[in-house]
């Protein structure tokens, strides 16, 4: 098994329909950094993460593993430059847009940013973009929100890790798109507030398959989830009877009777998808 075949199919980029290059293999995302090639991939799940660098015009690489779920994505970089430094073009100089004037984003730009995106790539994860004293800041489900840094009134490079956000917007309304770049391009959509009355949702629910229970309540406004080893957690509307959170539960779709009553969801993380609960109790 294995053996060079299987690692040149594991590294040759998959051609799109249009003719351009995905720049992804059987797993493994293909690129270049400060003038070497790179084969890569990064994850995280619940109290881990994880990421894979191999050069190989170097014939080496390092993976770095942490406990720890939100670390930030630059550490791989620090690695990179503090083992692999000496064999890599000089580093570009670190964008200063927005710090020393050069790029100036009105405050009523940035607030027509802000907003929930729903990324219909990425399992139509909820990405939130906010405005905390003058700034722009990302969060993704499960991770610690990261600063933006413009690098012109549309694009904004995320601060503290190897990530690049764009937003779509016409006229003087709010932004109804994102495109955020990292190991490909990412479209993403606003997500339109709506009222809901969270009131229907509230219950316990009992998964068979895991063996648990799920108590869902209404606390100051918001739709929250417990389990005895976590919690409390957000759920957020998304469309529908559909909420997204963060970990270990992103994704939540409620389930109804023919009366319009709920009787339960399926939850899920990305990973795990179509864990059914069924409602116990109001």
């Amino acid at each position: 098994m294995g053996g060079p075949a299987v690692i040149k199919e594991m590294t040759t980029s998959f051609v799109l329909n249009n003719g351009k290059p995905s720049n992804y293999g059987y797993g493994v995302f293909l690129d270049s950094t400060r003038g070497l090639r790179r084969w890569q991939h990064g994850g995280n799940d619940v109290a881990h993460s994880s990421t894979f660098v191999y050069f190989p015009d170097l014939d080496a690489g390092y993976v770095v593993f942490s406990n720890y779920q939100g670390v930030p994505g630059g550490i791989a970089g620090v690695v990179a430059d503090a083992f692999f430094g000496s064999k890599m073009t000089a580093a570009a100089p670190r964008s200063t847009a927005g710090a020393n004037g050069n790029v100036n984003v009105p405050a009523a730009t940035l607030r027509r940013y802000a907003g929930k995106y729903e990324m219909t790539t990425l399992g139509n994860m909820q990405i939130t973009v906010e405005l905390q004293a003058g700034q722009l800041r990302i969060q993704v489900p499960g991770q610690e929100a990261l600063p933006l840094r413009p690098i012109s009134t549309t694009s904004f490079e995320v601060v503290g890790a190897p990530a690049k956000v764009t937003f779509n917007a016409e006229g003087d309304g709010p932004a109804q798109g994102i495109t955020f770049s990292q190991g490909g391009e990412h479209p993403g959509k606003r997500v339109q507030e709506r009222p809901v009355d969270l009131n229907g949702y509230a219950g316990r629910y009992y998964s068979e398959e895991l063996e648990t229970f799920y108590d869902l309540s209404v606390e100051d406004g918001k739709l929250v989830i417990r389990h005895r080893r976590f919690g409390p957690i957000t759920l957020t509307p998304s469309t529908g009877d559909s909420f997204t959170a963060g970990l270990p539960v992103t994704d939540v779709t409620f389930k109804r009777d023919a009366q319009g009553n709920v009787t339960g969801f399926e939850a899920g993380n990305g990973r795990a998808r179509g864990i059914i609960f069924n409602k116990v109790s109001p």
